[in-house]
């Protein structure tokens, strides 16, 4: 990895691109996906980029005029070809579906998503990482553990910005004791529906089976927390 800069989105594109290493003769250039943080200008310029057709914007689905993780996914699989460069908001894929990849951090524990890991290592994107000082260049096809260490690096790194980071306060979404709480409260609720579904007979067996699972996983969660 190593730093391309800062400067405008559309630069950072082009640096990243121009610092990737050497192909051979005649091999296309590496796509490009930038990762940057949630702020006031970079969603205004991704959103030009895309309007131009530079690129295709990547964040939280319900982002107006956004594609989601997933559906980059489908549409790289499905157009093999076709490997538009993109501007990724990292720190909003953060959803327990799209962010389920634990790292272990000397400073926190958090979830990410493997989005950018695929990218690389299996649609050859050259990534640039942003970071308060510039950008870090990730080369297709690096490890798996590396590009992860450095999502969850570029995240806290994000923190830097203060409240110009947008999405700052969603960030507790990806620790594992909010997941837990989530987890339990999800169980609760499914309790409750059990309860209410067989009160007419709550010694039916298929009752008894389902507490029974609510309650193996209620075990799996208090035992990872001990």
């Amino acid at each position: 990895m190593s730093p391309t800069g800062t400067g405008s989105l559309a630069e950072s594109l082009r640096l990243t691109r121009l610092h990737a290493d050497a192909t051979a003769p005649g091999t296309p250039d590496p796509p490009v996906a930038l990762l940057v943080p949630t702020t006031s200008d970079n969603l205004a310029e991704a959103a030009r980029l895309r309007d131009a057709g530079s690129i295709l914007l990547v964040a939280d689905a319900a982002h107006p005029g956004a594609t989601g993780p997933s559906d980059i996914l489908l549409r790289l699989a499905s157009a093999p070809g076709s490997r538009p460069d993109l501007v990724v908001f990292s720190d909003q894929i953060l959803s327990a579906a799209d962010a389920n990849v634990l790292v272990h951090g000397d400073r926190i524990d958090a979830f990410v998503s493997p989005f950018e890991a695929v990218l690389n290592l299996k649609y050859g994107y050259c990534l640039g990482v942003w970071a308060p000082g510039g950008y870090r260049r990730i080369a297709p096809g690096t490890a798996t553990p590396v590009v992860l260490a450095a999502v969850a690096r570029h995240l806290l790194e994000c923190d830097t910005l203060g409240d110009a980071w947008l999405v700052r306060h969603l960030q507790r979404l990806r620790s594992p004791a909010r997941r837990r709480a989530d987890a339990r409260r999800k169980l609760r609720f499914f309790r409750s529906a059990i309860s209410n579904v067989f009160r007419m007979s709550p010694d039916d067996p298929e009752a008894r089976q389902m507490r029974d699972t609510v309650a193996a996983l209620e075990h799996d969660i208090a035992t990872r927390e001990a």
